[in-house]
């Protein structure tokens, strides 16, 4: 979290927004959606609902929330989702 908030001081809002999105979006790091994808394997679809909750902390610029659950169907998250 420093090197972001470095960044931030440095280089301003916008640097700082883009790298957090390389943080959860780029394959080099570890993406979002394999994340929650690994916290959900385990649930039942048939039985189980996931709110999520407080997706607002990720701004408009930083992560889209509607780009994340375009991503978990392609990583193939069948456990309803209500953002």
């Amino acid at each position: 979290m420093e090197v972001v908030e470095s960044l931030e001081r440095s280089q301003g809002f916008d640097a700082a927004e883009d790298q957090v999105h390389a943080y959860l979006s780029d394959d080099d790091w570890r993406p979002l959606p394999q994340l929650i994808k690994d916290r959900l394997g385990a649930l039942d679809p048939q039985h189980d609902l996931v709110f999520m909750y407080r997706a607002g902390v990720f701004a408009a610029g930083a992560y889209r929330v509607s780009a994340l659950l375009e991503q978990l169907l392609r990583h193939r998250v069948r456990v309803p989702i209500n953002p």
